[in-house]
C-alpha cells in the first residue's frame, strides 16, 4: 500500500507540474514572430513625453522627436505615453494604445492633440526590409500639421517645378501616404495646399537621398522653433532631422555684452564676408542687441568693428548660417581679447509654460549662480536654478509655470547678489532671455532682457 501511495503522489506530482508550465509558457507559445513599434511625437506644444510598453520606458521624446523602433512578438501590447511636468518631474499619463503586433508589420504610434484632449494616431504597413546593396529607396509622407488642412505632397529631382495633376500624395491631417520606390538621387520636397500648385507651404533644398532606405518625410505645425510657415522632418531610422525652407533664409542678429570694448572704442557695427560697404548691424551699444538681418545659408566671416570705422577689426568669426533658423551673434571678451560666439536661438514656445534662458556675459564673473523663486524667498537653502554658468554660455532650455518670480544672480557657491534682485511676470508661451552683463564696479553685475515673445 505505501508503494501504490507513493506512485499516486507522485503521479499527482507530475500532472501539476506539467499544469503549471503549460499555463506559464501559453502566452509565449502563441507567438510565431515579430513586428516593429516605432512613436512620433506630433502634439504641438506639450514638453516631452514618456513612451512606455506596459510600464517600461523606451524614450523620452520632445515635440517632432521620433522613437526609431523596436521588434516584439506578435502578442498585444499596451503602449502608453506620459506628460512629463517640467517643473516637477511628475508624470501624467495622457494617452494609451493597444497594439495586437501581426507578424512582418511595422506600426507608428503618432500621439496628437493636448494634454487635456490627446490622441493616437496609428499607421500600419508591412515592414520593408532591405539587404543593404539596393540602389534605390522607399519614401513616405505623413500629414501630422493639424492647422493646414489638405495638403499636396510634390517630390521630383531638384529643379522640379510644381504641376497640379504630378504631386505624389494629397494627404489631409493624420494620413500617411503609402510607400514607394526611387532610385537614389537629388530630390526636392514641395508641399502645396491641394489644388493650386501655386501656393507653396514648404520647399526644401536639395536632399541628396541614399539607397537601401526607408524614408518618412513628417508634416508639423510651427512651434516657434523653425522662422518657416510648416516643419518637415526627415525620418529614418534613428535620424530625425528639421529640413530648411529655402523662401525663409537665416537671419543674424549681434548683441554688445563686451565692457571693456564698449568702453575702449564705443559702440560696434557688423558685416560679412568683408563686404564692409552693407552693415549687417549699426551702432550697436553695450548691452543692446540689433534687429534680425536676413543673409544666405552659407559659412559666413562675421567682422565686428568700432562704429563707423571699419578700418580696425575688432573681432572676427566664421559662421555656419542654415535656413528658417534665426542665430544670435554675442561680442564678449576683454578689449584685448574680445571674442564672438554664436548661438542658435531656442524659441520654441511651450503650450502650459514659459520658458527662461540666462546668458552669462560677464567677465568679471566666471562661474554664475542663478535663483528663480517665488517673490521674497531667502535663497540661503534654496538650489540655483542655474548652478555654475560659466562665461560666455547660456543656460539649457528651462520652463517655468506662469506666473511672477524673483531672480537673484550670484558669484558660483555664494549667496550675495551682484545684480539687485528683480522681478520676471511669465505667462504660458512667453519666451524669455536674459543676458548678464559687466558693471565698471567689478564686484556687481546688471542683466537686461535681450528676448521676449509672447507667442
Amino acid at each position: 500500500m505505501k508503494v501504490l501511495h507513493r506512485i499516486i503522489i507522485a503521479v499527482i506530482v507530475s500532472i501539476i507540474a506539467v499544469s503549471i508550465t503549460s499555463c506559464s509558457k501559453s502566452k509565449f507559445d502563441q507567438a510565431t514572430g515579430k513586428g516593429t513599434i516605432k512613436a512620433i511625437h506630433a502634439a504641438t506644444g506639450l514638453t516631452a513625453v514618456a513612451f512606455r510598453i506596459e510600464e517600461r520606458t523606451l524614450g523620452s521624446l520632445t515635440y517632432k522627436d521620433s522613437f526609431s523602433g523596436a521588434r516584439y512578438d506578435n502578442l498585444p501590447y499596451q503602449f502608453n505615453f506620459d506628460l512629463v511636468a517640467p517643473v516637477t518631474g511628475a508624470s501624467t499619463r495622457i494617452a494609451s494604445q493597444t497594439i495586437a503586433v501581426d507578424v512582418d508589420m511595422d506600426y507608428t504610434l503618432v500621439l496628437t492633440g493636448t494634454a487635456a484632449n490627446a490622441s493616437v494616431i496609428v499607421w500600419e504597413r508591412p515592414e520593408n526590409i532591405w539587404k543593404g546593396d539596393e540602389t534605390n529607396l522607399s519614401v513616405t509622407f505623413g500629414n501630422v500639421a493639424a492647422s493646414w488642412g489638405d495638403i499636396d505632397v510634390y517630390f521630383a529631382p531638384t529643379g522640379t517645378l510644381p504641376v497640379l495633376g504630378e504631386q505624389v500624395a494629397t494627404l489631409s491631417y493624420g494620413e500617411r501616404a503609402p510607400l514607394f520606390d526611387l532610385p537614389a538621387a537629388n530630390y526636392e520636397i514641395i508641399l502645396t495646399a491641394a489644388g493650386d500648385p501655386a501656393t507653396i507651404y514648404f520647399q526644401s533644398s536639395s536632399l541628396t537621398m541614399n539607397g537601401a532606405t526607408n524614408v518618412l518625410f513628417a508634416f508639423f505645425d510651427n512651434d516657434g522653433s523653425t522662422t518657416a510657415d510648416l516643419s518637415v522632418r526627415l525620418i529614418s531610422g534613428g535620424n530625425n532631422l528639421e529640413l530648411g525652407e529655402v523662401n525663409h533664409p537665416p537671419q543674424l542678429r549681434v548683441i554688445h555684452s563686451s565692457l571693456e570694448t564698449a568702453t575702449a572704442t564705443g559702440n560696434v557695427d557688423a558685416f560679412l564676408d568683408a563686404d564692409f560697404a552693407t552693415a549687417i548691424a549699426s551702432d550697436v551699444a553695450f548691452g543692446t542687441t540689433s534687429p534680425y538681418w536676413t543673409t544666405t545659408v552659407a559659412n559666413h566671416d562675421l567682422s565686428i568693428t568700432p562704429a563707423g570705422n571699419t578700418g580696425v577689426i575688432t573681432a572676427q568669426t566664421t559662421v555656419g548660417l542654415a535656413s528658417s533658423t534665426t542665430y544670435s551673434a554675442f561680442l564678449f571678451g576683454t578689449a584685448a581679447e574680445p571674442v564672438i560666439v554664436t548661438f542658435q536661438d531656442k524659441l520654441r514656445f511651450i503650450s502650459d509654460y514659459a520658458k527662461l534662458r540666462f546668458v552669462n556675459g560677464s567677465e568679471n564673473h566666471a562661474l554664475l549662480d542663478i535663483y528663480v523663486e517665488a517673490p521674497a524667498t531667502d535663497i540661503t537653502n534654496e538650489i540655483p536654478y542655474a548652478v555654475t554658468l560659466p562665461s560666455r554660455t547660456a543656460t539649457l532650455e528651462r520652463f517655468l509655470d506662469p506666473g511672477t518670480y524673483e531672480v537673484t544672480i550670484t558669484t558660483s557657491g555664494e549667496k550675495t547678489a551682484i545684480v539687485p534682485p528683480f522681478a520676471v511676470t511669465v505667462a504660458a508661451r512667453d519666451v524669455r532671455e536674459i543676458l548678464v552683463t559687466d558693471t565698471v564696479d567689478p564686484a556687481t553685475a546688471d542683466a537686461v532682457v535681450i528676448t521676449d515673445l509672447n507667442n
